[in-house]
């Protein structure tokens, strides 16, 4: 189980007139946000779901700062080596209203607290929600495909990286969540860091919000607002692929090295053997004597002894021939 409501990189308003608070970050809600997160419900190096979310918080102010949208380009990167995203099972849900751009926010998982969907026209290029807050409440969902969206582009890599960019519009109080399932990669033993079990850190996302006003007919005279963008990365994922039993190589090396020390050690044996052999027939004058000579003169005792016997069976038949005259 992962915390959906991981630490955000956020951007939040300072005092600049406080030296001493100057970098000091209030508890007001981010205006912008984006977060990464996995969920392993199997196991820490099982296949899970990448979700990444991308959030547009809640501007306080008049109607013409509540009719701005921000134009979000993200980034995200799928490591192949670290997974094997199925990018079939890709879905993007965009939550706007009751607090859904909110750095806390979580979407309901009980289904009696579902919100409904989402009304929208395109009317003027980017989406206007319209809620019905008898029915629903003020929280609202649309799930989009990437066809959908102002741009998108898929690059997959050699080693199966895949990058996916895409620039979407995030109403004031919005979210968008991806999630891609992904199965487990096995790493090669030799790209394992030293310490195996902490894991390999992964790419964060990126996104550029750039805060734009609503396109409106021309009739209609607004004043021009500068436009301002800012580049924010996701907090790094950490990720355990399965590591094998390492202690399998000890145990590969002491077996191959006993079966080599009984070779070598038998093999030692036997040339030393006949070396000391052969130095001892040098000193003494011996010959070797060859399988076949020791095969003759084995042959040899077999006859001696046998021609030893009949001689003796033929005196004592001798002898008993004389005693019984």
């Amino acid at each position: 189980y992962i915390d959906l409501t991981a630490p955000l990189a956020q951007i939040s308003p300072i005092n600049e007139n406080d030296d001493e608070h100057r970098y000091t970050q209030y508890t007001l809600p981010p205006l912008f946000g984006i977060s990464r997160t996995v969920q392993r419900p199997l196991g820490v190096s099982s296949s899970g779901t990448l979700v990444t979310v991308l959030r547009f918080g809640h501007l306080k102010g008049s109607e013409s700062q509540q009719s701005q949208v921000a134009k979000v380009h993200s980034m995200d990167i799928l490591p192949g080596t670290l997974m094997k995203p199925r990018m079939h099972t890709l879905r993007m849900v965009l939550y706007h209203g009751g607090g859904a751009g909110g750095d806390r926010f979580v979407p309901p998982i009980n289904s009696k607290e579902q919100p409904c969907e989402c009304i929208f026209n395109e009317s003027n290029k980017f989406i206007q929600y319209e809620t019905s807050s008898d029915q629903c409440g003020l929280l609202c969902k649309k799930s989009i495909s990437l066809s959908e969206l102002e741009e998108h582009k898929i690059t997959l890599q050699s080693d199966g990286t895949v990058l996916l960019e895409r620039t979407a519009n995030l109403h004031p109080d919005s979210s968008l969540w991806m999630m891609v399932d992904f199965d487990e990669a096995y790493l090669p033993f030799q790209k394992f860091p030293a310490d195996a079990n902490r894991g390999i850190d992964a790419f964060p996302s990126r996104a550029t919000f750039t805060v734009v006003p609503l396109s409106t007919p021309t009739s209609i005279k607004q004043p021009k607002i500068p436009m301002s963008s800012t580049t924010l990365y996701s907090p790094s994922l950490l990720l355990l692929p399965p590591v094998p039993d390492m202690s399998m190589p000890f145990n590969v090396i002491s077996l191959s090295c006993t079966l080599w020390a009984f070779v070598f050690g038998s093999l030692l044996n036997i040339l030393v053997r006949r070396a000391t052999e052969s130095i001892k027939r040098d000193i003494t004058g011996e010959k070797e004597e060859r399988p076949l000579d020791k095969l003759k003169e084995k042959i040899r005792v077999k006859m001696r002894t046998l021609k030893e016997k009949l001689q003796w069976g033929r005196r004592k038949n001798e002898q008993k021939e004389e005693m019984s005259d």
